[in-house]
């Protein structure tokens, strides 16, 4: 494994402690004491860096290694590696340089699904890259730590990652208890849907007032909005032949039950979205729900 500093930043640092070590800024009683101090100011600021030092992670191919021995030693699959190193064949050789993936340092306010976003690997949906991020990095749960470091498979350079503006999330439950079978942007999906069993009763998620009247989409689909003037937010309920318990203009509490998803043609399950006051774009539900959802 290997990596180094590119570009303009990485030769001004080496150029700075090239100046250190010959004791341009300090007299020769200094020189010591200077670069120990220079050291750790360098670790501390690659350390606290998600795009640092070290982002890169390279295999310089050994005598007698192949693919699968290196998919092994850093859990990435071969698939991955072939791909991002335009491999067409299992063929490697001595000495050749590999990309392996990036590695990122979770900051505050950063999710999984926004870090398979992030880095976008070509060949890989955003609900595949995640998936490869946790069988890489040994994540049993979505949840992640900040300052924790995850190997992103197959990805070249480090990439910004985008935190909400909500960081302190509201304090919303979840609609239904149940199991996300699709997630947010995932085949052009503005929301996440929920499996449910037959007659689960769904609740609002939060204080709020029942905003618009019952709407139905086709013979059986139908909609509900809630607004919520404290976190300046829309919930949207789609549902497949519910029972509404509650009619516009109805105050309902977190928690409340509001319809009741009763027998389908097609599975049941709860589509849910949610919109902020005075724009149509949809925002991702995951980023704004608790982080585990009880089935």
């Amino acid at each position: 494994m290997s990596a180094r500093p590119a570009g303009f930043g990485g030769l001004f640092l080496v150029l700075i402690a090239e100046l250190f070590r010959k004791g341009v800024f300090m007299k020769h009683t200094q020189r010591v004491w200077g670069m120990l101090i220079f050291a750790v100011f360098l670790l501390s600021l690659f350390a606290n860096s998600s795009i640092g030092y070290s982002s890169v992670v390279y295999h310089i191919v050994k005598k007698g290694e192949n693919l699968t021995k290196i998919s092994r030693r850093y859990k990435v699959s071969i698939k991955i590696i072939k791909k991002a190193n335009n491999l067409s064949d299992y063929y490697i050789y001595q000495g050749q340089k590999l990309v392996i993936g990036v590695y990122h340092t979770v900051k505050k306010g950063q999710t999984l699904w926004g870090i398979a976003k992030a880095y976008e690997v070509p060949w890989l949906t955003q609900k595949q890259l995640m998936s490869e991020i946790m069988k890489t990095n040994k994540l049993s749960t979505t949840n992640i730590k900040i300052g924790e470091r995850m190997l992103i498979p197959g990805a070249k350079k480090a990439k910004k990652v985008e935190v909400p503006q909500n960081l302190n999330k509201p304090n919303f439950c979840w609609p239904a208890k149940g199991k996300v079978i699709k997630g947010f942007n995932e085949e052009g999906c503005k929301g996440i849907d929920i499996a449910v069993p037959t007659e689960t009763t769904i609740v609002s998620v939060g204080d709020g007032i029942v905003c618009s009247p019952e709407v139905q989409i086709g013979e059986i689909k139908k909609v509900l909005f809630i607004c919520h003037e404290k976190e300046k937010l829309y919930t949207c309920y789609i549902m497949d032949n519910p029972i509404f318990y509650v009619k516009q203009g109805d105050f309902v509490k977190k928690g409340e039950p509001v319809a009741k998803i009763m027998d389908t043609v097609i599975s049941p399950q709860l589509h849910f979205r949610i919109y902020k006051y005075g724009s149509l774009k949809a925002l991702n539900p995951l980023e704004y729900l608790p982080k585990k959802v009880e089935e």
